[in-house]
């Protein structure tokens, strides 16, 4: 299966509020810490489609 982040698609500007530490990890690796963030969360929702994260019933099974 191909990555999904491999493919060419246009950009959409958003705002997204990150805890502070968390924005001062990425800047601190420099130019593109955006694609970086970007490429991150696509890989989550490529493995959520495919059903590779199960986080939320792991969570369900302790509660």
């Amino acid at each position: 299966m191909r990555p999904i982040w491999t493919l060419e698609e246009p950009k959409e500007k958003v705002t997204l509020y990150l805890d502070q530490s968390v924005a001062k990890f990425y800047r601190a690796m420099g130019k593109g810490y955006h694609a970086r963030i970007n490429r991150l969360l696509a890989t989550w929702a490529q493995m959520k489609i495919a059903d590779e994260v199960r986080l939320e019933r792991a969570l369900a099974v302790r509660r």
